[in-house]
């Protein structure tokens, strides 16, 4: 690759640099979001990425006859062009220090491609306290974000279906848990991450987390066939009490089971009476005494035989079933432990059975962290240090859509930006349907493609320098490009994503043997 580009020709804090391209060579080598080097006589200089290509005649020449004489051989027709680029500074290099940019390059100052020495002074390195996503699109140096910063907050990855999110979201989560640096807890809705399932392309398998590291992983399931018809030998399997169901949850749920506000108010109304029996007292009202049972709560009866036929839908669950105390406390106390925990919902994922279970024990597992939080923040002993705690949820709009989000505890985790050591990771196609408040607490952001301008829009609420990012995001390709951005790096960063496949395996294997011979020699 040519080194040099050219030099400032024009420098403005606000509108940015303008650099004066005197290799033609260069032009076509630059991209997009590209990071340069802006260098000074001392030991001082400039990162600046690319906003846009500039290419046009001379000024003095456009207008001349002399334009019409020229044969068309590139290399004279060269001679009358003026290249220039668009580029923004990001950061300061001073001393061997990274600085935030508050001042400009002058005038004439040297500009040339950025080198695997300056992509790793920016990122930091490949190892256990990062972690790898691929290359910028114009090199193969490896781009990490600093793992520590990643779980200080919520995070999320967007895309239109198809984009590999799920994909994306394995590679984070295999070298988290390789670090050891943070508990999971992943509703796994298609059951792709603790066993093995088909690879991107289609055409072979992929390994899941819990064959990757089989110490440090659980599976539980909603539904144990279908794990043993796929091959997959769960530790546990998970039942929950219906008596664990409020009626938040089933608030959670009413767009889905088509519930009116009435109705809300009549469950309301009915658990005040019975308490925890509420539900079971729905759905054995005996439709032939309905008119005692609505003068007795105070409920209409049209209201009592809807909700009476639309909870079914709810207690027919297998799963709902008495004795589960036993089930939540080992995978509360795996998490609490640091170990990950897969929940696969097998043939009972439908988008209620997920939203409900995932609010549940998400609420349940939530009021244990806080407990365990205050309980550390009162004694300050290291022995009740809490290990943060990641919860993974797909399809995430459903539970922080507008009011929703007000009221789950999700909602109330996203807002609350790790105060008691709990954060999330969100998986989404439809980030314009998630609460704007919610959007701009989000910590990291990894975007696939989106087409739809709402969540284009969406996705960078909160997000300075907008309008750049979004024509970033129009160059990528709809497979294997995201575009990264946030707390936990540096700099927004166009990336080609690297494989889940046997050299990503390998890698993991090799990190740990490193680590083992640092620390024992």
């Amino acid at each position: 690759m040519v080194h040099d580009i050219g030099y400032v020709l024009t420098s403005d804090f606000i509108e940015g640099i303008c650099v004066r391209v005197t290799n033609p060579q260069a032009m076509s080598s630059l991209r997009i979001g590209q990071l340069i080097v802006i260098e000074s006589s001392t030991n001082e200089w400039f990162y600046a990425q690319i906003n846009n290509l500039h290419t046009a005649w001379f000024h003095d020449l456009q207008d001349q006859p002399i334009l019409h004489t020229i044969p068309k051989r590139a290399d004279l027709m060269q001679l009358f062009i003026e290249n220039t680029i668009s580029v923004r500074a990001v950061k300061a290099y001073n001393g061997g220090e990274l600085l935030a940019v508050r001042s400009i390059p002058l005038p004439g100052l040297k500009v040339r491609f950025a080198t695997e020495e300056d992509i790793a002074l920016i990122y930091g390195p490949r190892d256990g306290d990062h972690i790898y996503l691929g290359e910028p699109l114009e090199m193969n140096v490896p781009v990490v974000i600093n793992a520590q910063q990643f779980i200080e907050r919520s995070n999320g990855i967007f895309g239109k279906s198809g984009t590999g999110k799920s994909f994306l979201a394995r590679i984070v989560l295999a070298q988290l848990i390789h670090g050891q640096k943070v508990a999971n807890l992943i509703f796994d809705m298609h059951n792709e991450y603790g066993w093995e399932s088909r690879s991107e392309q289609g055409s072979g398998k992929v390994k899941g987390l819990r064959q990757l590291f089989p110490g440090q992983v659980l599976i539980f399931t909603l539904d144990p066939e279908a794990s043993k018809a796929r091959g997959v030998k769960p530790d546990h399997v998970l039942n929950i009490a219906p008596e664990m169901i409020t009626v938040d949850d089933i608030a959670l749920l009413s767009e889905e089971l088509d519930l009116s506000q009435p109705m809300l108010d009549g469950i309301a109304m009915v658990q005040k009476k019975v308490g925890d029996g509420w539900m079971k007292r729905l759905t054995d009202i005996d439709p032939v005494r309905v008119k005692d049972d609505s003068e007795f709560f105070g409920v209409g009866e049209g209201t009592l035989l809807a909700l009476h036929r639309k909870l079914h839908r709810i207690t027919a669950l297998p799963f709902l079933r008495e004795s589960s105390e036993n089930h939540l406390q080992t995978l509360a106390l795996a998490l609490q432990s640091g170990k990950t925990v897969i929940l696969e919902f097998g043939h009972q994922n439908s988008v209620v059975t997920y939203m409900l279970v995932a609010n549940i024990l998400t609420r349940l597992i939530y009021q244990r962290y806080v407990h365990a939080t205050e309980q550390f923040m009162q004694s300050q002993q290291a022995s009740d240090k809490v290990i943060p705690l990641m919860i993974v949820i797909e399809e995430a709009h459903k539970f922080l859509q507008g009011r929703v989000a007000r009221s789950t505890t999700f909602g109330t985790i996203a807002r609350e930006m790790r105060k008691y050591s709990v954060t999330l990771l969100i998986i989404d196609q439809r980030p314009s349907s998630i609460d704007r408040e919610i959007l701009s607490q989000i910590g990291t952001r990894i975007v696939a493609m989106l087409n739809d301008p709402d969540d284009i829009e969406a996705v960078f609420t909160g997000v300075s320098d907008k309008q750049s990012l979004k024509y970033w995001l129009s160059t990528l390709d709809s497979k294997k490009q995201v575009l990264l951005l946030g707390h936990a790096l540096p700099i927004p960063t166009q990336v080609r994503v690297c494989e889940y496949d046997e050299e990503f395996y390998k890698t993991l294997q090799s990190n740990t043997d490193k680590a083992v011979e640092e620390l024992f020699g």
